[in-house]
């Protein structure tokens, strides 16, 4: 079972290691002491207070607590262990910056162990598979494959190719590719170039736009220019 309360106190909580709160006063609830030890969490934070009586009292602060039964975690991990495939995040949930985040090795061997399939998922379009594929190499995950990642570029693409033949504004000439004026780094290009977009500047059937770490103002100058002759503005993903 999950619950929140919320506790108006004039105690003092003791660390979130022990998971115990002493409360000598409460606004919900009869009983003036409190221990959740029996829990698996117990997480809180303090408000200020919000009542007139609260604003007399020695410690006037507001507790709210979240906590778990562990018959709810297991149900939880239950609920974990029944699933047979995976779509993962990469940036915050395998790494931080440049370092693995806690267990993220210990997942994916799970993963691997029991014969799970999985997919990582970034909207970022700035490097290739296999270039995620060197990076988590190198914090620590090995015999990964570029097949065990799909980024927003490779989306991009995947749409543009759906897109079959269309008419060229300019020409009202039937083409199987198109051309396309691009922002962005290694992993657009490529994908973009592996489906048969001619990547060009003069008069481009798409201007697209990716991540990049080398954003200028000419560049975006030239790209509202080249749209407002009529090529089709796309963006990777919506944070760019």
């Amino acid at each position: 079972m999950r619950r929140s309360i919320n506790l108006f106190y004039r105690g003092s909580i003791k660390s979130r290691a022990n998971k115990s709160l002493r409360v000598t006063k409460s606004v919900v609830g009869s009983r003036n002491d409190f221990n959740f030890n029996q829990f698996s969490s117990c997480n809180y934070s303090l408000a200020p207070p919000t009542r007139p009586e609260e604003m007399l009292s020695a410690r006037p602060h507001t507790v709210s607590l979240e906590y778990e039964s562990p018959e709810y975690r297991q149900q939880q991990l239950d609920l974990i262990y029944s699933k047979k495939a995976w779509i993962i995040d990469m940036d915050g949930v395998m790494y931080h910056q440049n370092k693995l985040i806690p267990g993220a090795k210990e997942f994916i061997d799970w993963l691997r162990a029991t014969g799970r399939q999985f997919l990582f998922l970034t909207n970022s379009s700035d490097k290739t598979p296999q270039m995620l594929v060197h990076k988590l190499l190198r914090l620590g995950i090995q015999g990964l494959t570029p097949a065990n990642f799909f980024t927003s570029a490779l989306a991009t693409a995947s749409f543009i190719k759906r897109q079959k033949l269309y008419i060229n504004s300019n020409t009202s000439h039937h083409k199987p590719a198109g051309s396309a004026y691009i922002i962005g780094g290694p992993g657009l290009t490529l994908a973009l170039s592996e489906i048969g977009v001619v990547i060009s500047d003069h008069d481009p059937d798409y201007v697209i736009v990716g991540e990049t770490t080398d954003y200028d103002f000419s560049k975006l100058e030239k790209a509202v220019t080249l749209v407002r002759r009529g090529a089709r503005l796309i963006g990777t993903n919506c944070d760019i």
